[in-house]
Parts: structure tokens; C-alpha cells; sequence
């Protein structure tokens, strides 16, 4: 019961965190104090304004290229929110076709695509994301599609056992009989009833795809300088970590809220969809 009244509870906090960063991202373009990409080398290195020396001008101070900081964690806000929901968009699309193609038609069908969703997911995420990012170039298009290579076999994974469930339905086995199209079988009878494990997944997902898009931006790999996002934010500060550490910790910090806030509302949703839950009610 106790767990039961805290899935029914909504996470104020991460939600609002979530919204926030949405709505920054949405409206960025147009309340960005400072141009995020230029800067005045005579204006470099201003601290915060809670900080000796800083200005009401640069509110989260300047870099080592005197460009204003709280431009650029608006802009990276932006950046990050286009490639976590293209990201997770491309890799639910194609993880949730493979799932259903494999769980409704089973045999060797659902042998190969699971092999090759078994492979994929034996791999080391970070190394395979360099490769590829490496191959590709660096760029948003190819980061998100870095990101979508590397996340569509856990929607597979899960959604197929998902998909071996539903299929053994009364009604589903019905539609069958009466020679219903594979098309309505699939798109009224099955979807409708991951669609629950699909919402959780992809919000679970999109915490995970700011995490892998910041690390590869950090590493190089992802968005080239001096586009402004959050986790080249945090490698072009790590050399002045020491005199000028809000370079790196202010961008460090919006990762974890968005992914925290992100994970956070994902384990909400996952209480509160699972029927398993809702009985012991």
C-alpha cells in the first residue's frame, strides 16, 4: 500500500525540472541575453554574480572566450532537448518494430532479430558510440543517429516479451481466426497494449540519451565547438576547472537534473502503469 500511495503521488519536482528545461528550450532562441557563440576576449573569465567581481551582465559569469555562460546553457538546453527526443523517437520506432515483428511472427523470424538485439546489446554502449561517431563525423544528424543505433535493442529486448503476452489473448486470437489483417491486428489489437511499456521506456531512455550525447561531446565525438552544449560545455572548462570552476560545474549540473528528473518521472511512470501495482490496491 505504501508503495502503491507513492506511485500515486506525482514527482512534482522532476516533472517541474523537466517542463523547465522544456520550455527554455523552446523559447531559448528568444530570451538568449548574449549571442552563445560570440564572445569579447576583454570579458573572459567574469565569475558568477554571487561571486567577488561578478556582473549583472553575466549572471553565471563568462568563459575563457568571454562568451556569457548562461547563453550558452540556454542554447545547450536546446541542443540537448532536439537530440533526446529525436534520439529516443528513432530508437522506440525501430526497436518497437522489431520487437512486434519478431514476437507476433515468432519462428526463425523471431530467432534472427532477436540474435542480432542480443548482439547489439552485448556491446560496450560508450565504445561503440566513439566508433561510430568517429565514422560518421561529428554533427546533431549523426549524434542522433549514434543514438538511435545504440538504443533500439532495449526496446526490442523488453517490448517483445511484451508483444508474446499480448498475442495470446482471447481477442487477439479471435481477430485471427476471423482473418482480420495483420495490419489491424497489429495496429488495434497489439499496440495499443505496449503502449504503457513503450511511454516508460522512452522517458527512461531520453535521461539516458543526454548522458551519451553529453559524453560524446565531451569526448569530441558528438557536437563540434563552439556549438553550445552541455557536455562540450563541460570539456572545453575541464583546463580552468581550478580558477574558473563554474565553466564545467554549471553545465555539469543541468545533466544531472534533466537525467535525474528524467529517470525519476520514468520510475513514477513504470509504479503507476504496472497492472500489478493497481491490484494490490
Amino acid at each position: 500500500m505504501t508503495e502503491m500511495r507513492s506511485a500515486d503521488h506525482v514527482p512534482r519536482f522532476p516533472l517541474g525540472i523537466l517542463l523547465f528545461v522544456m520550455a527554455i528550450a523552446l523559447v531559448g532562441p528568444w530570451i538568449v541575453p548574449f549571442d552563445p557563440q560570440d564572445g569579447n576576449l576583454v570579458d573572459q573569465f567574469i565569475p558568477p554574480i554571487w561571486m567577488k567581481g561578478g556582473s549583472m551582465l553575466h549572471i553565471c559569469g563568462t568563459d575563457h572566450m568571454g562568451r556569457d555562460v548562461l547563453s550558452r546553457l540556454i542554447a545547450g538546453a536546446r541542443i540537448s532537448m532536439i537530440v533526446g527526443f529525436t534520439a529516443v523517437i528513432f530508437s522506440g520506432c525501430v526497436g518497437t518494430l522489431v520487437a512486434i515483428t519478431a514476437g507476433y511472427l515468432g519462428g526463425a523470424v523471431d530467432a534472427i532479430l532477436m540474435r542480432l538485439t542480443d548482439a547489439m546489446m552485448s556491446m560496450p554502449y560508450l565504445l561503440i558510440g566513439v566508433a561510430l561517431a568517429g565514422i560518421l563525423g561529428p554533427g546533431i544528424f549523426n549524434l542522433v543517429v549514434v543514438l538511435a543505433v545504440m538504443g533500439w535493442a532495449s526496446y526490442a529486448r523488453i517490448i517483445r516479451a511484451e508483444v508474446l503476452k499480448v498475442k495470446t489473448l482471447d481477442y487477439v486470437v479471435i481477430a485471427r481466426i476471423t482473418d482480420c489483417s495483420l495490419a489491424r491486428i497489429l495496429w488495434r489489437h497489439i499496440f495499443p497494449n505496449i503502449l504503457n511499456t513503450l511511454i516508460v521506456l522512452a522517458t527512461l531512455h531520453f535521461g539516458t540519451s543526454i548522458i551519451l550525447a553529453s559524453s560524446l561531446s565531451f569526448l569530441g565525438m558528438g557536437v563540434s565547438p563552439p556549438t553550445p552544449e552541455w557536455g562540450l560545455m563541460v570539456a572545453e572548462g575541464r583546463e580552468h576547472i581550478s580558477s574558473a570552476w563554474w565553466l564545467s560545474t554549471l553545465p555539469g549540473i543541468c545533466i544531472l537534473l534533466t537525467c535525474l528528473s528524467a529517470n525519476l518521472l520514468g520510475d513514477w511512470l513504470r509504479r503507476r502503469m504496472d497492472p500489478k501495482q493497481r491490484q494490490r490496491a
